[in-house]
């Protein structure tokens, strides 16, 4: 249902982190430990935050494109997500 396409080149910054901001949902859904949708920051308003999240207990894969947006994203596999992070963070460091 949601998506969201980002071409390579245009990712700025890939990162591990442990847990979701404080936002609010724009439209989405939460179910057992899945997040998915479009939120909105809590501190800055106009700024929107994608969310595809499988399970919420494992880290996340937080990317940074376009300079300013911002997609927090795992899978239901903790190895199948190493693999995408390995594969985003090619020459990001």
């Amino acid at each position: 249902i949601y998506m969201q396409e980002i071409p390579i080149d245009e990712i700025n910054r890939v990162e591990w982190v442990d847990k979701i901001p404080s936002m609010e949902r724009d439209h989405g859904f939460s179910a057992w430990e899945k997040e998915k949708g479009i939120f909105i920051d809590s501190v800055n308003l106009n700024r929107k935050i994608y969310v595809f999240v499988d399970n919420l207990t494992h880290r996340k894969i937080k990317l940074r494109y376009r300079d300013s947006l911002e997609l927090y994203v795992n899978l239901s596999d903790s190895t199948e997500s190493t693999v995408l992070f390995n594969k985003l963070s090619v020459g990001k460091e």
